[in-house]
């Protein structure tokens, strides 16, 4: 993920550059939290996602490589793509560093 972004504004689109160095393997998950914390452990971008929705997005600085645009966010409700071919979002049983899942 070096030289990859993510942000919460499509007008800036390098907010938050990933930081050198950083990979996910095939099979793995990675987990980075929208919290602008920079003394927990762990990947935390500079922006915080709204409740009241917005957008999230990945690109290399100029160009998007995927968008997602979320509504009115539920408290303790997960909201997730089931693949990354599906993007409809959907009610998930939250799955940190895992693969999503349907909520049962």
């Amino acid at each position: 993920l070096t030289g990859l972004y993510l942000s919460d504004r499509d007008n800036d689109l390098s907010k938050w550059r990933f930081p050198e160095g950083t990979m996910i393997k095939a099979g793995q998950y990675l987990v980075v939290w929208a919290d602008e914390s920079d003394s927990e452990k762990g990947l935390h971008a500079n922006f915080k996602l709204s409740k009241s929705g917005e957008v999230i997005v990945l690109s290399n600085g100029n160009i998007v490589i995927d968008r997602l645009e979320f509504g009115m966010q539920a408290t303790d409700i997960s909201l997730g793509r089931l693949n990354s071919k599906d993007g409809e979002l959907r009610r998930l049983t939250p799955t940190p560093a895992a693969a999503n899942e349907l909520l049962k």
